[in-house]
């Protein structure tokens, strides 16, 4: 009885919209991050303006 509880209270869980969106937030902000590396190495202008990458010239 007691694992059918817990299995009904995990569907529960399920059912709450905010654990969607704080799992949809957590992904989104890993896609912003990966999109900003990308333009990042792919821009030498910003890179030597900003110093962000290793090797950067900076002058």
């Amino acid at each position: 009885m007691k694992e059918l509880e817990a299995i009904r209270q995990q569907l529960q869980r399920l059912d709450d919209p905010t654990v969607g969106l704080t799992a949809l937030h957590g992904e989104v902000t890993q896609s912003c991050l990966k999109i900003l590396e990308l333009i990042q190495g792919a821009s030498p202008d910003y890179a030597r303006r900003t110093g962000r990458y290793a090797g950067a010239r900076t002058g």
